[in-house]
């Protein structure tokens, strides 16, 4: 599993969207009433709303509802699964994809003056989960749309060349072009899969070595750049971008889940508007409500997961 995948909402980068609207829209309607709309740095983490940094805040504190420290990794696992070492109230940040949200601020600081590490530095070893996140997905989708029927391995085969030929006119294409291709013989994606790892890994640990001081100082590039693999990766992605994310029937189930989430959020919008001490009302099943209509927001509540409330009690009573 990705390291970014512990943070994906449902229907992935189209429910990541569905979020930031939301936030967008509907913290500002609720500014006055909700003391989280009020915190401009907590308010940017939902309006930049990314699976990467939501995985984060999972492993850090989420994931155990008993332990401040979530799964209690090390610093060091912890800054490797930062891509994007940017905060939300960084001034580039719409130019970049959050890597932790102002929660774990204080906590990811700690780790970077413990390891030595100059602030919003990439972490040498993040460079490689980067390098294995390209390569584990760079045929996932391709795989599950040939498996799904949505499309072939022919028209794989025949749409990557010609993605290819538009951008790289002249350049053959490593491994894609030499592996012996047969109409829809599921052998030849299985082999092009095994080879392409394969010969990205190498590629991987080559350019790591090359590049090991930029690595090392948290300015490098990522670790494809410059290579043929790189060019492998933006094509295959453009395939997967225009035969399978915009399929129909793709563009069909993204459009029911953004529908889905933003109905969600709505539902359980009513308990952001209330203060602490009203919504600290909700959690205490013997408290009695003081002067307003509770019945709703508390059925609201109650469809909490048990394990939410738990990790919040542990929060404010930590």
């Amino acid at each position: 599993m990705s390291r970014c995948d512990i943070g994906n909402p449902p229907f992935g980068h189209f429910g990541e969207a569905a979020i930031r609207k939301w936030a967008k829209d509907s913290f500002n309607k609720h500014r006055e009433k909700a003391g989280i709309c009020g915190n401009p740095f907590i308010k940017r983490d939902f309006e930049y709303f990314d699976g990467n940094p939501q995985g984060l805040r999972t492993i850090m504190h989420l994931h155990n509802e008993r332990d401040k420290n979530g799964l209690n990794l090390t610093y060091q696992t912890l800054l490797a699964c930062i891509k994007y070492p940017t905060l939300s109230d960084n001034n580039d940040v719409s130019n970049k994809k959050l890597g932790y949200f102002a929660t774990e601020e204080e906590d990811i600081g700690e780790a970077y003056k413990y390891l030595s590490i100059e602030m919003h530095k990439r972490y040498p070893l993040s460079y490689i989960v980067e390098a294995a996140d390209d390569i584990a997905y760079t045929l996932s989708d391709i795989g599950d749309g040939i498996e799904k029927r949505m499309i072939t391995i022919s028209e794989f085969y025949e749409a990557f060349h010609e993605h290819w030929g538009v951008n790289y006119k002249g350049i053959s294409p490593p491994l894609i072009g030499d592996i012996e291709k047969k109409e829809n013989n599921d052998i030849y994606f299985f082999q092009l899969s095994i080879e392409l790892t394969r010969a990205m890994m190498e590629s991987a640990t080559t350019s790591y070595i090359e590049k090991h001081d930029e690595v090392f100082n948290g300015t490098a590039s990522d670790l494809f750049k410059n290579t043929e693999y790189k060019a492998v990766i933006k094509t295959i992605n453009k395939v997967a971008r225009t035969r399978l994310y915009q399929s129909h029937a793709a563009e069909r189930i993204e459009l029911s889940g953004y529908a889905i989430i933003t109905g969600l959020l709505n539902h359980f919008s009513c308990l952001l508007v209330l203060t602490r001490e009203e919504f600290d009302l909700l959690i205490d099943p013997e408290a009695q409500p003081i002067n307003k209509d509770f019945d709703l927001e508390r059925r609201v509540f109650n469809q909490l997961s048990l394990k939410t409330v738990k990790c919040y009690k542990y929060w404010i009573e930590a």
